[in-house]
């Protein structure tokens, strides 16, 4: 989140195209599966859920800031995810 943070608060603070306009930050993309796996790992407790092969997978647009957050050195790897709900 606090990578996030930065990325918007670099947008808002030195360019202008990006204020008062709707703008797409987010991470890598996360299936539903996976987020449950890593709550499990994280908290050591097994979900109680049901499979199910419904819904699909929605792209989020997020090229306004990717020359942004290659600047500021921001990446989403694999670990993303996990460190984030640690915290």
């Amino acid at each position: 989140m606090q990578m996030m943070l930065r990325a918007l608060s670099h947008m808002l603070s030195t360019m202008e195209r990006f204020r008062n306009s709707t703008v797409n930050v987010a991470s890598r993309p996360c299936l539903v599966a996976d987020l449950v796996k890593t709550l499990e790992e994280i908290t050591g407790k097994m979900a109680i859920c049901t499979h199910s092969e419904s819904g699909r997978y929605y792209a989020i647009d997020t090229t306004d800031i990717k020359p942004i957050l290659e600047q500021l050195k921001i990446e989403f790897g694999p670990e993303y995810l996990s460190s984030s709900l640690f915290k």
